[in-house]
């Protein structure tokens, strides 16, 4: 055998040998386990002063955090990144929401404790932040 024959049988054993390996692979491969997710033991807890999620490109589109006054608050972002809906507690631990438009002006405001008296209230705001409509709930004493 000369020795070009003998590299090309050797070149032919090795493409066999691969597409073997290949085919065996193939045929292997739905009979492991790899179908079956490994999770790591999941925490009961998971403690930050700020959670962000983030979009595919890395923006922060919302946030989890807490105030420097102590409070907790959550922001949604658009995709320009500005604040456009923000949930929180005023100081004395009462519920608000703020709507904003694509300038970051308070267009809508709506929670309780309204000048600290706990009244639901709901304020619409033009684009120069003038109040034009809003709703206070009365106070109720029954009696």
């Amino acid at each position: 055998m000369t020795q070009r024959s003998r590299h090309e049988t050797l070149s032919l054993k090795m493409i066999i040998l691969a597409a073997a390996a290949g085919v065996a692979g193939g045929l292997l491969a739905d009979r492991m386990p790899f179908d079956r997710p490994v999770l790591a033991s999941e925490p009961t807890v998971v403690t930050a002063q700020t959670f962000k999620l983030v979009d595919g490109q890395g923006g922060t589109r919302a946030e989890l955090s807490v105030s420097a006054g102590g409070q907790p608050a959550l922001e949604f972002f658009d995709t320009a990144h500005r604040v456009r809906v923000l949930f929180d507690m005023s100081a004395s631990g009462d519920p608000q929401l703020f709507l904003m438009d694509d300038h970051g002006s308070i267009r809508t405001e709506m929670g309780l404790g309204l000048e600290s008296k706990g009244r639901p209230f709901v304020n619409l705001r033009d684009q120069d932040g003038n109040v034009f409509w809003s709703v206070v709930a009365q106070s109720h004493h029954p009696g």
